[in-house]
């Protein structure tokens, strides 16, 4: 029994130590929105949060930084550090989301159980992928804050635990104003919970709810400390309008079953088996909030691709609860063997690390052809060293969606960038350059009357994204071409 219970201990030691490894899996190179991210931290640092567009050639624009500090702490050490700033940032973050995780499981099912350790690293090896260098990872590990809280609360009926909340409310609004919504529906499972309801002749309430109502309350409040005041927090309603946003940016599209999405479809699949496996077992009824933090966080990824990290890092370790009557050790008990022991543990890291490696080479490997981070890094920096040698004194530039972060990277004002939500009209109050774009780029627009409106003397063209313009302008006999590559090409207005 004692060698057996030994094995265990070390699988549950490689497995509790084994998220923390697959921080080597993580991007090494900067998001492509970490460029006019850093930009941003750069004109707040020396100028205070702007109200007007400054990186665009669109300075008449309304703008809200809903990301301010987020943008000056990636350009504080991007400034001190250069490149490797924001990715340790990155790596550092997911760590302690790693940790906060195995902190809420541990809450939830009252031990480090190997079931949630499992799901933790499996959780962990998807969470790579959202490890970048952008505020949303700030948010995960303020979430999992704010349910370690209200776990707290649950457990001893301290309110004192829920005056965190307030202050995590200040800081999301600050760092990621756009999900600063998700504490409240974070928070919805534990006011069902709470309610004063029986079933069949019981209370289900857990806790007192007025505590509660009020932490809400003062979480609006604090909500209001920022410089944009109410517009900071009503960001997200003011871009939502007409789904404008939400039908074009790739990860706000709902989640399709292909080969690429098969791992988190898989991890949802496990969770619903842990749920079925829970209620076929007969276990007393698990509390009706982590039903609704599994499910509801489930419904949010499969909607909203952007929103798996939620359900990862959320619903999986709660799903670990609905394990409860699984007992391995009464499985290892079984096997006395010295030699079973060594075997089991072997393959354990053996397998660990293989999973590590494999994660790396299908994150760096194109299922669909497109080009890596890294390809079009290096494809859009030749393209402006030949634009750097252009006259830059009355240049008005076009890029696309992608390649604009970049340009305002290196100082120029270009037509657009990756920042969707500020170039619709219900948010800059000026024009819908969102829209415009996305008729030049299908068609719907004839481009020669788009490229009169605005003048521009030249066209950076991402060959992949802007088939339209660049098929157009390539038989144009008013452009010629400066520079190009496999991805990208550079026109200038003769």
């Amino acid at each position: 029994m004692k060698k057996s219970i030994n094995t265990l201990k070390i699988i549950k030691l490689l497995l509790l130590l084994g998220p923390y490894v697959l921080v080597l899996n993580i991007s090494k190179v900067l998001d492509n929105d970490t460029y006019w991210i850093i930009k941003t931290g750069e004109y707040i640092t020396n100028n205070g949060v702007p109200h007007k567009d400054f990186l665009t050639f669109h300075t008449d624009m309304d703008l809200v930084a809903q990301q301010w500090l987020s943008d000056v702490i990636y350009y504080k050490l991007y400034d001190w550090f250069g490149v490797a700033g924001p990715i340790m940032l990155a790596a550092i973050m997911f760590l302690v989301i790693i940790a906060l995780m195995q902190k809420l499981a541990g809450i939830i099912t009252g031990t480090r159980s190997l079931v949630s350790s499992i799901l933790i690293f499996a959780a962990g090896s998807m969470l790579t992928l959202f490890a970048t260098t952008r505020p949303h990872i700030f948010t995960y590990a303020i979430v999992l804050v704010e349910l370690i809280m209200l776990e707290k609360y649950v457990a001893t009926g301290r309110w004192q635990y829920l005056t965190v909340l307030p202050i995590l409310s200040m800081l999301e609004v600050n760092l990621h104003a756009s999900m600063w919504t998700m504490l409240f529906i974070m928070m919805m499972p534990y006011f069902a919970n709470a309610l004063p309801i029986r079933y069949r002749g019981r209370s289900i309430s857990c806790c007192k709810i007025l505590p509660l109502v009020i932490t809400a309350v003062a979480m609006v409040g604090t909500g209001f400390i920022t410089p944009y005041g109410y517009k900071g927090m009503s960001f997200i309603f003011t871009t939502s309008i007409g789904n404008k946003v939400n039908d074009f940016i790739s990860e706000l599209q709902p989640l399709v079953l292909d080969i690429e999405n098969l791992y988190p479809i898989l991890l949802m699949a496990v969770a619903l088996g842990l749920f079925i496996y829970h209620i076929k077992a007969g276990d007393s009824i698990a509390p009706l909030r982590y039903h609704l933090l599994i499910f509801g966080t489930m419904i949010m990824g499969i909607k909203y691709y952007k929103l798996i990290p939620y359900f990862l890092v959320v619903g999986l370790c709660v799903a670990g609860v609905y394990a409860g009557q699984w007992k391995p050790e009464k499985f290892l008990a079984k096997f006395e063997d010295k030699k079973f022991n060594l075997v089991v543990g072997t393959e354990v890291i053996f397998f660990i690390v293989l999973f590590i490696i494999a994660g790396s080479f299908i994150d760096s490997v194109s299922l669909n052809n497109e080009p890596t981070e890294v390809e079009s890094m290096a494809g859009l920096e030749q393209i402006v060293d030949a634009l750097d040698r252009e006259d830059t004194d009355d240049m008005v530039l076009y890029t696309g969606f992608n390649a604009g972060g970049y340009l305002e990277f290196r100082g120029y004002h270009p037509y657009i960038d990756a920042r969707a939500d500020s170039f619709v009209k219900e948010a800059n109050h000026q024009f819908d350059y969102l829209s415009e774009y996305l008729d030049v780029k299908s068609g719907a627009v004839y481009y020669k009357d788009f490229l009169d409106k605005y003048d521009f003397t030249h066209l950076v063209v991402d060959k992949g994204v802007d088939v339209n313009l660049y098929t157009s302008v390539s038989h144009d006999d008013d452009y010629r071409v400066i520079a190009e590559n496999r991805l990208f090409v550079l026109y200038e207005h003769k």
